[in-house]
């Protein structure tokens, strides 16, 4: 029997099934939904990119279909069997030292998840999206195969463009395009969401996009006019999303960028800058009670630093493998109220005091961060691993520049600029969650993907 004939006779079948639990619309939608990520499973090159694309402009449509959600979901699900096809069947090859550590971040949760608690759901889940970056990184590189698209940076130019045109729409008021936010109080609103949904990952891009154009300036071995306008239009968006947290941790690592990359007066003017501001932030800290009350409740004493003390007050063993993924900390632990979850953050959430240092919308305020999650899930040896994963992919590609592999232009600077984004990512992690989003899979991975095999010049597509 061919396949699509067996697909005529179990799409009716499994339609009359979910009307048992669905409605007829709701199980329509997903056998649309489940019929196209069949089709894409099997066209990995459509799968990414529609996943990409998807990720990046779907957002704004959520507030009016809030089941589009799922679909993002579903073509997760859809990467997983995929490289699984992939691997089976093609033979897909993918780089070992990457494999290993993901098997140690895997092995070190499943210990934890023995001798700790083991919540099968929960415990798939967890590594599902913690590991679909990895998954979308191989599947781009299988698709881009050692080649770089040729119109990469009027793809990059044109997606920032389209996210200040969005966010200054928002700021004025005038933008028809609605989101979930657009109702809150105004000092509590986010509206420079652009087509990401969230003025959070809007910075984050952009401040990817800034470490790119100070890469490309260094390639163009000066500083355009057309650099300098999209430098000043991307600091503006930066002062839109009003993310104080990417502010601080941007603030350093594009420092630390810049006095790599410039010129050697650059380097000295860059140096006494940093230290100008240090000995700034000090005097005024000094002086000032509210500056000293913000950093002594939010950072010191403050709900991360609860949570990371319980964590570390706890056995040898769960301290070097932790206590089972997904029965932590972790977004999945809270949302099926997983014991561990109670235990861990009962301080925080539920007591008089706790509930004071959360006033606010400040991500400072958050409990919660990925340290947190993979120390107190996978252990000191899972969360070792994971990071590993990234500071692996950085010193790579940060040799292969130095050695001058690549010689495509634009992957160059892209390249240049790919270890400041994963030291940019590794201060954010330290504040709240990234690594488990989509939006940070395809921005974060994607961009490991386009710089990790050089490029010829003459090979760009």
């Amino acid at each position: 029997m061919k396949p699509g004939t067996i697909l005529l006779i179990l799409f009716p079948v499994l339609f009359l099934i979910l009307n048992v639990f669905f409605s007829p619309i709701q199980s329509a939608f997903f056998m649309l939904t489940a019929g196209g990520a069949l089709y894409l499973i099997s066209n990995p090159p459509k799968l990414v990119w529609f996943y990409a694309l998807f990720i990046l402009f779907a957002p704004p449509l959520f507030f009016y279909f809030p089941s589009l959600r799922q679909v993002g979901t579903i073509l997760s699900l859809g990467l997983w069997a995929s490289m699984l096809l992939l691997l089976c069947f093609r033979r897909a090859s993918i780089n070992d030292r990457l494999l290993r550590f993901a098997l140690v971040f895997l092995v070190a949760g499943s210990m934890g998840a023995l001798q700790g608690d083991l919540i099968p759901k929960n415990f798939i889940q967890f590594y599902v999206t913690y590991l679909a970056g990895l998954i979308f990184f191989w599947q781009a590189r299988l698709i881009l195969n050692g080649k770089f698209p040729r119109h990469f940076a009027k793809w990059l130019h044109g997606f920032f463009l389209i996210q200040l045109i969005m966010n200054v729409l928002y700021w004025k008021g005038i933008n028809p395009i609605q989101h979930q936010f657009m109702y809150l109080p105004s000092y509590m609103a986010d509206f420079s969401v652009g087509t990401l949904g969230s003025c959070a990952y809007v910075a984050y891009f952009t401040c990817f996009y800034l470490f790119f154009l100070n890469a490309l300036c260094r390639e163009e071995g000066r500083i355009t006019v057309g650099l300098l306008i999209l430098n000043l239009l991307a600091y503006f968006q930066l002062f839109l999303t009003y993310t104080n947290h990417a502010y601080m941790v941007f603030s350093v690592a594009v420092v630390f960028q810049l006095f790599l990359i410039g010129r050697k007066w650059w380097r000295w003017l860059l140096a006494g800058l940093g230290v100008c501001v240090i000995i700034f932030a000090g005097v005024q800290l000094s002086r000032s009670e509210y500056l000293q009350r913000r950093l002594d409740r939010q950072v010191i004493h403050g709900p991360k630093r609860i949570v990371i003390d319980k964590l570390l007050d706890r056995d040898g063993l769960s301290v070097l493998v932790g206590e089972g993924p997904g029965a932590v900390v972790s977004g999945v632990a809270m949302a099926t109220g997983a014991p561990k979850a109670f235990e861990y953050l009962t301080d925080v959430y539920l007591t008089t005091s706790g509930q004071r240092e959360l006033v606010g919308g400040s991500i400072f305020q958050q409990p919660v961060t990925e340290i947190s999650v993979l120390f107190g899930e996978t252990g000191a040896v899972g969360m070792i691993s994971y990071y590993g994963i990234l500071l692996f992919l950085a010193i790579t590609v940060t040799l292969r520049y130095c050695r001058g592999e690549y010689s495509n232009p634009i992957q160059r600077a892209l390249a240049g600029s790919f270890p400041f984004v994963v030291l940019f990512m590794l201060g954010i992690s330290s504040l709240t969650l990234v690594f488990a989003d989509d939006v940070m899979v395809v921005l974060l991975w994607g961009m490991a993907a386009l710089v990790w095999d050089p490029a010829p010049r003459e090979r760009s597509v």
